[in-house]
C-alpha cells in the first residue's frame, strides 16, 4: 500500500507477473476496505474469483494507508495478511500527489489553495502517525516498509526481497529490471471535464465494469480527458519550508526505525 504517489503501481506492474500470486482481475485497485466496504465481501472475492488455491491474493491499495476504518476490517477479514508499504521522501510525495489531483480535475491553482480542497495531499505523508497505527494493530513481521529510492536504485534487490517477504520464489520474476518510470502525470485538457471524467471512471469500477474501462483505454479515449505533458507542478520557496518543517519529525522517524530509509532531513 501507499501512500499514493510512492511506487506501488511500479510494485505491481512487476509482481503481477508472478505465477503464485493473484491480482483482482480487471483492476488494480479495488479500494474494497475504504470506499467499497458497504458493497460487501462477496464483491470484493468476485475480483478473485479466478485464483487457484495455490496462489497468494495480493492488492495493491494506495488509499489504505492513512485511512484509518480501514485497519480494523482489514484484520477482520484477513488477520495474518501480510502488508507492504512504500514510502518516498514526503515533501516529494506531496508535490507528486497535489499534481495527481490536478491531472484528475480534483484541485485547482496552488498548491496552498490545493490542500484545502485535499488536505490529504499533507496528511498523507504523516508517517509516525500511520505506520505507529499499523504496528499496533499488526505483527512487525507482518509488516515491511520499502522506499522509492530503493525502486530507483536497486529495482532488482527489491523484488527479491518482496519475494522473500511474500515467501515466492524470486527466480519466477524476470532478471535486469529497468529503472524505468511508470504512472507518470498527464495534463487535464480541462478541469471540469477531467474532474467529470475521473468520477465516472471511479463509478464503473464501483459496479465492477473494469472491461468498460480498460476497453476505452485500448481505444485512446483517454486523451479526450488529458494529454501527455511535462509541465512538472512546483513548490513555492514557502511552501517547500513548510512542508520540511511539517514533516521533519516524520523523516526522522522512518529513518530511525527502518535501515533502509534515508530521506534527506531539513536543515
Amino acid at each position: 500500500m501507499g501512500p499514493q504517489r510512492t511506487g506501488t503501481t511500479w510494485i505491481y506492474k512487476h509482481l503481477r507477473k508472478h505465477p503464485e500470486l493473484c491480482f483482482p482481475k480487471g483492476v488494480k485497485e479495488t479500494m474494497f476496505f475504504d470506499r467499497n466496504f458497504d458493497k460487501g465481501t462477496q464483491w470484493y472475492n468476485w475480483h478473485f474469483s479466478e485464483c487457484k488455491k495455490v496462489e497468494k491474493r495480493v492488492e495493491v491499495a494506495p488509499t489504505y494507508f492513512d485511512e484509518p476504518k480501514v485497519l480494523r476490517r482489514i484484520k477482520n477479514h484477513s488477520p495474518d495478511t501480510k502488508i507492504i508499504i512504500s514510502l518516498r521522501d514526503p515533501v516529494e510525495k506531496a508535490r507528486s500527489l497535489y499534481q495527481h489531483h490536478y491531472q484528475k480535475g480534483r484541485v485547482d491553482g496552488s498548491f496552498s489553495e490545493a490542500v484545502k480542497v485535499r488536505p490529504d495531499i499533507i496528511t498523507s505523508g504523516y508517517y509516525a502517525e500511520h505506520i505507529e497505527r499499523w504496528l499496533q494493530l499488526f505483527n512487525e513481521k507482518q509488516i515491511l516498509v520499502i522506499s522509492t529510492n530503493e525502486i530507483k536504485n536497486e529495482p532488482d534487490q527489491l523484488l527479491e526481497k518482496l519475494c522473500g517477504f511474500l515467501q515466492i520464489d524470486y527466480n519466477l520474476l524476470n532478471k535486469g529490471v529497468q529503472k524505468e518510470k511508470v504512472n507518470t502525470a498527464l495534463q487535464p485538457r480541462l478541469h471540469s471535464v477531467a474532474k467529470m471524467g475521473s468520477a465516472f471512471v471511479s463509478k464503473l469500477h464501483s459496479w465492477r465494469l473494469h472491461w468498460v474501462v480498460n476497453s476505452a483505454k485500448k481505444l485512446g479515449l483517454k486523451s479526450i480527458f488529458f494529454r501527455e505533458g511535462s509541465n512538472k507542478l512546483g513548490l513555492s520557496e514557502e511552501e517547500r519550508q513548510f512542508l520540511e518543517k511539517e514533516y521533519g519529525p516524520h523523516i526522522q522517524y522512518v529513518n530511525a526505525k527502518f535501515g533502509n530509509i534515508n530521506f534527506k532531513c531539513p536543515k
